[in-house]
Order: C-alpha cells, then sequence, then structure tokens
C-alpha cells in the first residue's frame, strides 16, 4: 500500500480487522520485506537498540521541521509535551506506543510513507489490512484529517483512543 491508496468510511466500518492495534505489544513481530524495496529493508535498523534510537531521532525532528515547538505538537496531536520528552530522551529504552504514534504521525499531517517507516521503526509497518488502528492511519492520511478528524473517525469505528 501507498499514499495514493484510499481507506475508506466503509471499508473501516464493514472490514473485519485481525486485531485493534490496542493489545499490549509483548511479542515480536515477525520480520516481513513485502512492505519494502530490498534498498529500503537493508536501510532499516537492524536491531531493537538501533530502531529506537532512530524512530526517537526521527520524532525530534520532525517535531522541529513541522512544529517548531513542543507546546505547538502537544496542540496538533493531542500528546502531553512531556510525556512525548520522556519517550524521545537520550538513553530512553521506552518505546513510544502505536497509538501515540498514530496521533503523532495524522496530528503532524505526514504522508503514508513517513508514517509506514516511523511505525516500522517502532515496531512493524502499517498494516490496514489486519490492524484497525492502522487503516484509521491510513485513511486519516488519505482523507487529509487533522487530529480532531482522526478523533472523529476512531469515534466512528469504535477505537477508544482519545
Amino acid at each position: 500500500m501507498n499514499d495514493t491508496c484510499k481507506i475508506t468510511m466503509y471499508y473501516l466500518l464493514n472490514h473485519v480487522f485481525e486485531k485493534t492495534g490496542l493489545e499490549p505489544q509483548n511479542m515480536k513481530p515477525e520480520k516481513t520485506s513485502g512492505m519494502f524495496t530490498a534498498d529500503a529493508l537493508a536501510s532499516l535498523p537492524k536491531n531493537d537498540e538501533e530502531k529506537l534510537e532512530k524512530l526517537n531521532i526521527r520524532i525530534s525532528d520532525l517535531i522541529f521541521q513541522k512544529c517548531k515547538t513542543y507546546k505547538v505538537m502537544q496542540q496538533k496531536t493531542t500528546i502531553p509535551q512531556e510525556t512525548l520528552r520522556k519517550y524521545i530522551s537520550l538513553g530512553n529504552q521506552k518505546k513510544i506506543t502505536r497509538v501515540m504514534l498514530a496521533k503523532f504521525v495524522v496530528g503532524l499531517q505526514l504522508d503514508y510513507d513517513e508514517a509506514n517507516e516511523l511505525f516500522a521503526l517502532q515496531s512493524y509497518p502499517l498494516d490496514a489490512d489486519s490492524v484497525l488502528l492502522d487503516a484509521v492511519v491510513a485513511h486519516c492520511i488519505s482523507e487529509h484529517l487533522d487530529i480532531d478528524g482522526m478523533s472523529d473517525t476512531c469515534k466512528q469505528v469504535n477505537l477508544e483512543i482519545f
């Protein structure tokens, strides 16, 4: 899937998803290369520490590119600035949650490829066929929705993340 694919509200309301995306992430997902070219896969970090470090750097860079300040980021994403700072601080080994990452990518109105890269670094690429949260993210990106639009979409599909 890429940013030209559309996830419609009809799809969100009628598709049977394997997961909501709110399940605890206590097991490692299987590695798959179906979402990436060989070159893109080779450029991904090889272990969890490298992935976490790269994810935190990308998030930090995006905050300052798209928002300039944590206060603006909080307004756009509804993520408390102190919460996000804790996750992306140097030496932190705690991963940002997929729900928080979903709010981040939609709030900052990232494109599908940028969002997919962040989700792959967090745990696994977006999977709009199997995971409701991922489908909501893809829908919000394709429809250019902001965080309020995401909140409305989540209410319509009974995904309680706000």
